[in-house]
């Protein structure tokens, strides 16, 4: 059993519906936080607090969740998953009592996010203690079906795994700061990369056009000969600014 889920089956332990509800995707909000801290780009304390907290674009559920979607850290499964869990837990928010998994919306939104079997892992492997002991292999266990609440535990605890996988991955692949310009046509240069891209397609696009004994089409014709007068406009200013720069031309 790794740790999540030993932590999440002590926190689900006896607890009431709505609590069970409340702390797992709480648990699965804070491993959101962590996770979006490791990935984004260094910052003082106070502007994490600002970002996190407050009026701050990361300080809902749902906010973590869209924008981890958005810059890459979860998948659109993961994505549906936690959203779902985000659902029951708000259903069980606004409800004042009596709130349950036997509610009919409850119940449904729970079967909902019933993990498929493959994509479970068991809750106990046995170790061997020498390479000459046998010992049998894991059982797989899915939570029954029909049981509302035991679904929702068990996506809880499977998001949880999956988050993890995704911080390690973060941590890995952690957003660098961007460096400062250092010359007034740095950013000018790099916007002439992407002409450059532009003229190469339509390049390609004439050769395939040649290939099959074809003329390229008037309007990609007309549209390359735009791109090619904008790119050899671009590049002079860029070329008589960096000239005008280094004899100091200036006023």
């Amino acid at each position: 059993m790794n740790e999540d889920q030993r932590i999440l089956e002590e926190e689900f332990e006896g607890d009431s519906d709505r609590a069970a509800a409340i702390v797992g995707a709480s648990y699965l909000d804070e491993l959101l936080r962590e996770i979006l801290l490791e990935y984004l780009v260094e910052d003082t304390t106070k502007n994490n607090k600002e970002l996190f907290s407050g009026n701050g674009p990361l300080s809902s559920f749902s906010s973590r969740i869209n924008l981890s979607y958005r810059f890459g850290v979860i998948s659109e499964i993961e994505r549906k998953l936690l959203h779902g869990i985000r659902g029951i837990r708000n259903e069980f928010a606004h409800k004042l009592s009596g709130a349950s998994f036997n509610d009919k919306s409850i119940r449904q939104r729970a079967l909902n996010l019933s993990v498929p079997h493959e994509m479970l892992i068991p809750k106990y492997i046995p170790i061997p203690r020498n390479p000459e002991e046998k010992v049998p292999l894991p059982t797989i266990f899915k939570a029954n079906e029909n049981d509302a609440r035991a679904i929702y535990q068990e996506a809880v605890t499977h998001v949880a795994l999956l988050l993890r996988g995704r911080q390690a991955h973060c941590t890995l692949n952690k957003i660098e700061k961007m460096e400062d310009y250092r010359t007034a046509t740095e950013p000018g240069r790099q916007l002439q990369k992407v002409h450059e891209t532009l003229l190469e397609r339509y390049e390609e696009l004439r050769r395939k056009a040649e290939e099959l004994g074809h003329e390229m089409g008037q309007q990609d014709s007309e549209a390359q000969h735009r791109q090619e007068v904008l790119f050899r406009a671009n590049k002079y200013c860029l070329d008589q600014t960096d000239k005008a720069h280094s004899e100091k031309n200036y006023d």
